[in-house]
């Protein structure tokens, strides 16, 4: 039998400001490149951080987030890393999608038909068009690599020096 006016109580550090504050030290990191490199750079940091934190589990090798940002004279690089079930739906559904990304040879169609797949289901609770955002819209490479429990997604964009 329930409680008499049961409570649930519990404190919790705001995350999202966080990614509001990386995508500023990104624009100004960039500042020497393109508006467009400057967006492709903000929102593939964002939508990994938020696929992070959405999907992401603490464990105790990964018990945070790990984001790591990297300008080289002809890539930036961004990879997140965060604590993984690998036995877990979500993750394999995970897995699904990133072998779908990256051996698509037709980015727009893979979009596309990912968009209609979610048209389709509204209410399924693992979109993942984040990471095919990132794919169609910004030009990073993605890859992902995974030791013991943690997951690390790793974009790349080949820019011009």
């Amino acid at each position: 039998m329930l409680e008499k006016n049961p409570l649930i109580k519990i404190s919790i550090k705001p995350t999202w400001n966080v990614i509001n504050d990386i995508r500023e030290s990104i624009k100004k990191t960039l500042k020497e490149y393109s508006n467009e490199i400057q967006s492709y750079s903000e929102i593939t940091a964002s939508e990994l951080l938020e696929n992070a934190i959405k999907y992401g589990i603490s464990t105790d090798n990964a018990p945070e987030v790990d984001f790591e940002f990297k300008v080289e004279s002809d890539i930036i690089k961004i990879a997140v890393s965060n604590g993984i079930d690998m036995n877990d739906a979500n993750f394999k559904t995970f897995l699904k999608f990133m072998d779908n990304i990256k051996n698509s040879p037709d980015r727009q169609e893979l979009y596309l038909k990912r968009l209609a797949e979610i048209m389709e289901n509204p209410h399924s609770p693992q979109s993942q068009l984040g990471l095919y955002r990132i794919m169609y819209e910004t030009n990073f490479e993605l890859d992902y690599e995974i030791s013991i429990d943690i997951l690390t997604i790793v974009a790349i964009l080949k820019v011009n020096s």
